[in-house]
């Protein structure tokens, strides 16, 4: 198993700029114009503004505790859309009274904006056949933002639960088109024990031709069939879940 340790748990490039403190009635008019279009801009701003360690700032950590799991849940098909959607507008109401309730005790006195250049996260690992795959991907992900990555191969079995995303390297799968028993044989197996990883871990990029598997895995796992398409994804997939934080 390799693993790249060289930069930090969470890497991001960040370009900042210092504002004007926001008074509590600015803060209030932004935020409520904001929460019918995107309530995750109303956790930015607020995050940005609100004065830690306080009740409200608590209050604000539960409501946004309280959505994330309702989309967690909503994803992993454990509750239906309609109940997720009660949760989500419960969630909007209580922090709505949260708005209307702040006063200029609730700010930071020292308000940043901080604009992310490029979304990265840690604790990548990529899966890989063989020990060419395994050289190629170390080449690719060390040009790369992604922070700290690990490249296993398919016989190995570390704790999934450690990492943020799970790449599947299936290009040295045969497409879906005239296959022979034995290539059947294959698919099937890697496929079984991708099956078996999704239960550790849900979030997942398969690397490589189209693989019907995918029709019944597609809330956990997202396809890249390149490496231009890998990068898109990834970087898709991790903004995803830095806004479900």
């Amino acid at each position: 198993m390799y693993c790249n340790t060289v930069l930090p748990v969470r890497v991001s490039r960040y370009t900042c700029k210092t504002l004007k403190i926001m008074n509590v009635d600015t803060l209030r008019k932004q935020a409520k114009s904001k929460i019918s279009d995107s309530i995750q801009e109303v956790f930015k701003l607020l995050d940005q503004n609100l004065k830690e360690d306080t009740h409200t700032h608590n209050t604000f950590l539960a409501i946004k505790g309280a959505y994330k799991r309702a989309a967690y849940a909503e994803i992993q098909n454990i509750i239906d859309w309609e109940t997720a959607n009660r949760e989500r507008s419960k969630c909007s109401s209580n922090l709505l009274v949260l708005i209307d309730n702040l006063d200029e005790n609730d700010l930071d006195e020292t308000s940043n904006e901080t604009e992310k250049d490029v979304i990265t996260k840690s604790r990548i690992l990529v899966f890989v056949p063989d020990e060419n795959r395994e050289a190629d991907i170390q080449k690719y992900f060390d040009k790369l933002p992604f922070g700290t990555y690990s490249i296993c191969k398919y016989d190995e079995t570390p704790n999934l639960k450690k990492f943020d995303l799970v790449v599947y390297d299936n290009r040295d799968l045969p497409s879906n088109k005239s296959l022979t028993d034995e290539q059947v044989q294959t698919i099937k197996q890697r496929t079984d024990f991708m099956e078996k990883c999704i239960e550790q871990n849900s979030v997942a990029i398969h690397f490589g031709n189209y693989l019907a598997w995918l029709n019944h895995n597609r809330d956990k796992a997202h396809a890249a069939n390149s490496k231009f398409a890998l990068f898109a994804r990834i970087k898709e997939m991790l903004e995803f879940l830095e806004a479900l934080e």
